[in-house]
């Protein structure tokens, strides 16, 4: 299919971020991937879907990482608003948990989910039964994935301004420049990935402390895939700090 049919614009960029950033998974861990259409993207769509499709990543290999992202990234002409038209490419962002999650967490939790859902519909009449609950295992699943977190390893400052300088500013903070992972520059700003230790725990403290206007410390670390369009915007690596 043709490259204007898809997120990923610029492939070379997302291959990096998976080497620089996604670090080897073990045991039973996984990398969570979301693709979403947001009506601030695209204002005409009737509604915002925050989880469109997902996936999960499941082995160390770039080359498969970056098939599976291909997969989830062909969305022109495909989904619809909740008014049935069809959803453009500009409404469109690919984002990725960079922190692993743990499948047996996430299968004990799933399957305590479960169990209640059989309690209550045991104990209910038949005419009280809601067997429609089941349809949505799928979606039960993927939630106990997305909160059973793995490895804590990363925190993202979101500065919702495209203002280098004031990234910059935020940047200088950080003494050791290793402890930057990455920045992305996004639609509407940029995605600080710094490494979680003690240190930049407390940087982050300071900064937020400071100054918060455009300035969010995000906790779930979910970013806009580097390569790919994020409302229309390629997201790319912002060039001008240690990298």
């Amino acid at each position: 299919m043709s490259k204007n049919y898809t997120l990923i614009k610029d492939e070379n960029e997302t291959r990096k971020f998976i080497e620089k950033v996604l670090q080897p998974l073990k045991d039973d861990e996984v990398y969570i991937v979301v693709l979403t259409a947001r009506k601030k993207y695209y204002p005409t769509i009737s509604s915002s879907l925050e989880v469109v499709s997902r996936d999960i990543i499941r082995n160390n290999d770039t080359n498969k990482i970056i098939r599976k992202l291909k997969k989830l990234s062909i969305v022109e002409g495909i989904y619809t608003d909740k008014d049935n038209n069809i959803i453009p490419i500009e409404a469109f962002a690919l984002y990725i948990l960079p922190e692993p999650r743990s499948m047996l967490k996430a299968y004990t939790d799933f399957t305590e989910n479960i169990n209640k859902w059989n309690y209550e519909n045991l104990k209910a009449n038949d005419e009280n039964k809601n067997l429609e609950l089941y349809r949505k295992l799928d979606i039960k699943l993927f939630s106990s994935i997305h909160k059973s977190k793995s490895r804590s390893n990363y925190f993202i400052i979101d500065v919702d301004k495209k203002d280098e300088m004031l990234l910059l500013n935020i940047l200088s903070n950080f003494k050791d420049l290793s402890d930057i992972r990455w920045v992305s520059e996004t639609r509407g700003g940029f995605h600080v990935i710094a490494n979680r230790n003690e240190v930049t725990g407390k940087i982050i403290h300071e900064i937020i402390k400071r100054r918060t206007e455009f300035i969010e410390f995000r906790k779930e670390c979910m970013t806009p895939t580097p390569g790919t369009l994020q409302g229309g915007f390629v997201v790319k690596e912002y060039i001008g700090t240690k990298n």
